[in-house]
């Protein structure tokens, strides 16, 4: 059963799908926060493979950015 917003129904069961297939998988690389009644909530997504916005990622780790300079007064 869903409960909200029409427009948000088909968005939700997509996402319990997925998160049901996530499952089978194993446990989904992920931090999430806990809340005082003993549940928890998605915060982000770990670093690794399957991160959301890899794009922002800094590519200088591997050395390809040059040196940033030491300011002087």
């Amino acid at each position: 059963m869903f409960w909200g917003p029409e427009e948000d129904i088909k968005t939700a069961l997509e996402t319990v799908e997925e998160r049901c297939r996530m499952a089978f998988a194993g446990v989904p690389n992920e931090t999430r926060r806990p809340l005082a009644d003993g549940t928890t909530v998605f915060e982000r997504v770990l670093p690794g493979a399957d991160r959301m916005y890899p794009d922002t990622d800094s590519k200088c780790g591997s050395g390809a950015c040059p040196p940033t300079p030491t300011p002087t007064c």
